[in-house]
């Protein structure tokens, strides 16, 4: 009697869990924050209860970081993948920079978020931990730091803004024609 519902139901791992909610909770973290951030909205959206959720994750802050270290994971891998073989120079840390274009909006927004949300201090020492991570991979990848970094991260952040907030391309080019 139960075996058709048995047969036709997928299971999903425990790990396949998480990267459902993961996913679904960067949406939703992205758009919301930290504070405003609905666990029920992550449940639903991740297609299954709350007290599930919770199951999983112990806690909403708990799923932001684990939602918003995915993202620094992504960011990294995404621009070690783009050096790799080439030799460390200024030259590759700037062909690294064309990969921005495939960072999604949400992943620039929780990025934001992670930011806005380091009045709480185990997202500040995430932030503060990958932040650093994330400049020596640049170093490693312009073979040195100083100027060259400084430049590619704070040109990052200006495409980050401009693309969270829908920006003209002009606004990248920081001009008003």
């Amino acid at each position: 009697m139960f075996d058709h519902y048995m047969t036709s139901r997928t299971r999903h791992t425990l790990e396949e869990r998480k990267e459902d909610l993961v996913i679904a909770a960067i949406a939703e973290f992205a758009s919301r924050g930290l504070d405003a951030g609905s666990s029920q909205a992550i449940a639903a959206a991740a297609g299954i209860s709350q007290p599930y959720l919770f199951k999983v994750w112990k806690s909403k802050s708990l799923l932001f970081l684990a939602s918003l270290d995915t993202v620094y994971d992504r960011i990294i891998s995404v621009f070690e993948k783009a050096a790799e073989g080439k030799p460390p120079s200024v030259e590759t840390l700037s062909e690294v920079g064309d990969e921005f274009e495939s960072f999604s909006r949400s992943e620039m927004q929780m990025l934001l978020q992670g930011f806005a949300a380091c009045d709480h201090p185990e997202v500040r020492a995430l932030v503060v931990r990958r932040w650093m991570e994330l400049i020596a991979v640049l170093e490693r990848i312009a073979g040195r730091g100083g100027d060259p970094i400084k430049h590619f991260l704070g040109v990052g952040l200006l495409m980050m803004v401009a693309r969270t907030a829908d920006m003209p391309e002009s606004a990248l080019l920081c001009e008003t024609q």
